[in-house]
């Protein structure tokens, strides 16, 4: 493969007006969006770290979590309404937390109909465009942020004749009741500079933005003309500190030549796409897969914190949806699905630093006490940036199993990249995470784990007296992987062996995942009693199949993003029309990740056309210009309830479009149960090649499939002593070592042992999906 990321652009015609669906550039702390009118152009300046940190704690206190699971346990709907509202509503607090910081706006002078429009982002250089013609002239503007830098460049070119143009730096102006609800000090202007200005937000929170020139001297007027032909490059610094000197210091101090930057930016990103490729047949399946890996880069990297709603994307003049935090249920497990696959492990490391920072793990484990009364550490759903819990829907409080999916988040970075150190960091985290989990079992009293009051698959969002499950699959599933996960913790740190031992112990007491009983028929005669293969499959909690559309996919997370549920050693059939249930109760109530999550199950099931029908329904109908999630269909075409007519404004988050790469990953190559599967849910008609994808024991993959064959170049990883393919039954034309044929359950594999060799190389045959002797086909 030569370099397939270049070249790669998502561009489309028309004026994204808002900054969350125009085109999007970041470098992990913080991002811009280029948007706005026709007249009026304008560069979003976000930062991760600037947060309002001022969040009320008095609904806790007031509504502590026994007295709630009292009046659930009494079924005592006037209490838990009352419990409800005092968490969200009239006495919570909506600040908001992930703050814009402003916004550079360009007002242009036209002279003429607008005959041209063009924005696009390049995803080689982490670059945003916007391009407008009159007639035969134009302007065109381009910006990036800077990796390892505060800085962001732009440049603006007129283009085939003379272009006036004036500068304005604004502070964020939000709707008036919210701006006297912040109530923030007045902005100040940086003294020397023409368009600058530094925000004390309150104690020990403040910012600063100023413009430069490219040659790094301040800009000494807001007004510029340019002739046809000729550029103006800036320099945007935004800077964030515990004071307004600390942050005028950090822009004064820091470099601001455009050269240097974007030499220091072009370096970043060719390091960055080095280290895998994609390169499908199928163009717009790579585009979703380069997509995702990009804005995962964007939106955050080492030293920043993790994913947010939006990332560092903030909606000009409003607070980020939902208020913009940390959102640790399914916004932020999704948000890590593809990054160790991906090949970039690297970018789960904020999430890990975040969570395994001393001062975090105190203030989850202290607040677990008040709130739960239970030991251990209860990630909150919703959090700051100092781990505090913030104000939210209560319901959603009730999730026990939250810091489970994170461990797992971090278990596959640690496993995948031979991690040793950072095992040890997290280690105590994983205990206290399963010590909690454990707790909260025990409260029923029972010689097995019941996990309830909880409402982690979020199915009766409205009905206080439905909203509340026992034992839901995602629940068992989930303590079954923090169990796991502490055992095979242990076993390589070689530490804990009765710990060990009390784990397997408690792994044996997990009740089974409920589902609905295969159903007996008769014909008739008394003689002949039989049970229909295809209506036995998993449901929300024991006893409750809902039959309800939802967007939480919660009852197949045994199958994936876990592997508990298989088709190998599970009824194919099974697993299949456990997949297919949710697509007959229709899509009404979904939104865009739950299409990214049901192509991630179809490829587990081999259901290739399934998957990527799901992919790209999720990329047509669900996502901004941009390519963020919009949580809503964007086409109102009625493939769900949601669109712009069901919201006021459209909330968009990050979560599906970063989740969206890991479905292409399980179309390509797959992993579980220690087997790498190669093309095991890509399309016949596509033809492909994948570079360096990695697979969960961290080996790393490169493969081609082209006319019926393939082949492959695997590296193993330190740890790896056996490897094991299996690439669809197909007939084995050459291996460059020795090797010997073995089935695991429904698979055939070849074995191989690495002893020292430094790489695999294998030739094949592959057969087509409906000729794989396995393929699922559950009734409809």
């Amino acid at each position: 493969m030569k370099r397939a990321y270049e070249n790669k652009l998502l561009s489309w015609s028309g004026l994204s007006e808002k900054a969350s669906w125009g085109p999007l550039t970041g470098n992990g702390k913080h991002g811009a969006a280029l948007f706005g009118s026709e007249k009026l152009w304008k560069l979003s300046l976000d930062h991760s770290d600037v947060q309002d940190l001022r969040m009320s704690r008095k609904p806790w206190i007031n509504a502590p979590f026994q007295e709630i699971r009292k009046a659930i346990v009494e079924k005592d709907s006037k209490r838990i309404e009352k419990f409800t509202h005092a968490f969200y509503g009239e006495d919570g607090d909506d600040t908001p937390t992930n703050l814009n910081l402003g916004c550079l706006m360009i007002h242009i002078d036209i002279d003429g109909e607008m005959t041209q429009v063009r924005e696009s982002m390049d995803f080689a250089s982490a670059e945003i465009i916007r391009r407008i013609m009159w007639g035969s002239s134009g302007l065109e503007m381009k910006a990036t942020s800077i990796s390892d830098s505060i800085m962001t460049v732009i440049e603006l070119t007129a283009i085939n004749g003379s272009r006036n143009i004036r500068l304005e730096l604004q502070r964020t102006q939000f709707e008036e009741t919210l701006e006297k609800k912040v109530n923030y000090p007045s902005s100040q202007p940086i003294k020397g500079a023409a368009l600058g200005f530094s925000q004390m937000l309150h104690d020990g929170m403040a910012y600063a933005i100023q413009v430069f020139r490219s040659d790094g001297s301040d800009l000494n007027k807001a007004e510029i003309s340019l002739d046809g032909g000729e550029s103006i490059r800036l320099v945007i610094a935004t800077a964030q500190g515990a004071s307004v000197t600390d942050s005028v210091d950090a822009i004064s101090c820091s470099e601001k030549d455009c050269d240097v930057l974007l030499q220091q930016n072009r370096i970043w990103w060719l390091n960055f796409w080095a280290a895998s490729e994609v390169e499908l047949s199928d163009k717009e399946l790579e585009s979703i897969w380069y997509h995702g890996v990009y804005l995962q880069a964007c939106a955050s990297r080492s030293g920043s914190l993790p994913i947010t709603l939006q990332g560092v994307f903030t909606p000009d003049g409003a607070p980020g949806t939902w208020g913009g935090g940390i959102f640790s249920n399914l916004n932020t497990q999704l948000s890590y699905w593809s990054c160790c696959g991906a090949n970039h492990p690297e970018l789960v490391r904020p999430l890990a630093d975040f969570l395994l920072d001393s001062r975090v793990c105190e203030t989850m484990e202290k607040e677990t006490r008040e709130f739960f009364d239970l030991p251990g550490i209860a990630v909150p759903v919703s959090t700051n940036a100092t781990g505090q819990r913030l104000q939210c829907w209560m319901p959603v409080q009730i999730w026990p199993t939250t810091g489970s999916w994170l461990c797992l988040n971090i278990w596959e970075m640690i496993r995948s990249t031979n991690d040793v150190e950072t095992l040890k960091k997290a280690y105590p985290f994983f205990k206290k995470n399963e010590i909690f989990m454990t707790a909260y079992g025990a409260m029923a009293g029972k010689d097995y784990p019941v996990f309830a009051p909880s409402h982690s698959p979020e199915i009766f969002d409205l009905d206080p007296d439905k909203l509340w499950m026992e034992n839901p699959t995602m629940d068992l599933w989930a303590y079954r992987k923090i169990l796991n996960i502490c055992i095979e913790s242990a076993r390589w740190l070689e530490v804990d062996f009765d710990d060990q031992k009390a784990w397997i112990e408690k792994l044996d007491l997990i009740p089974n995942y409920p589902l609905v009983q295969k159903q007996k028929w008769t014909d008739g005669s008394g003689k002949h009693d039989h049970s229909d293969p295809h209506t036995s499959f998993l449901i929300e909690a024991e006893g409750i199949n809902t039959e309800l559309s939802h967007r939480h996919l919660s009852q197949c997370a045994p199958i994936y993003p876990g592997d508990d549920i298989n088709i190998d050693s599970e009824d194919p059939n099974f697993v299949a029309d456990s997949v297919f249930q949710n697509i007959r109760r229709g899509t009404g109530l979904w939104i865009g990740y739950s299409f990214v999550w049901q192509s991630c199950l179809a490829s587990r099931c081999e259901l290739a056309d399934m998957a990527m029908h799901h992919l790209k329904t999720y990329w047509r109908h669900f996502t901004s210009n941009g390519g963020l999630h919009a949580n809503g269909e964007t086409t109102r075409l009625g493939i769900t309830d949601f669109n712009r007519e069901y919201y006021d404004t459209m909330p968009l988050s990050i979560e599906a479009s970063l989740a969206a790469p890991a479905a292409v990953n399980e179309m390509l190559f797959q992993s579980w149960r220690g087997i790498i599967r190669l093309f095991p849910a890509l399309p016949d008609e596509i033809q492909g090649a994948f570079y360096q994808l990695r697979t969960k024991q961290g080996d790393l993959v490169s493969a081609n499939k082209a006319d019926g064959f393939f082949e492959a170049c695997i590296v193993p990883a330190s740890r790896t002593k056996l490897l094991r393919v299996s690439v669809g039954n197909s007939n084995l034309i050459e291996c460059n070592c020795p090797y010997r044929t073995n089935k695991s359950g429904r698979t055939s594999t070849i074995d191989i042992a690495i002893e020292g060799r430094k790489d695999i190389r294998i030739q094949g045959s592959i057969k087509a999906l409906s000729e794989r002797g396995k393929a699922c086909d559950p009734v409809s």
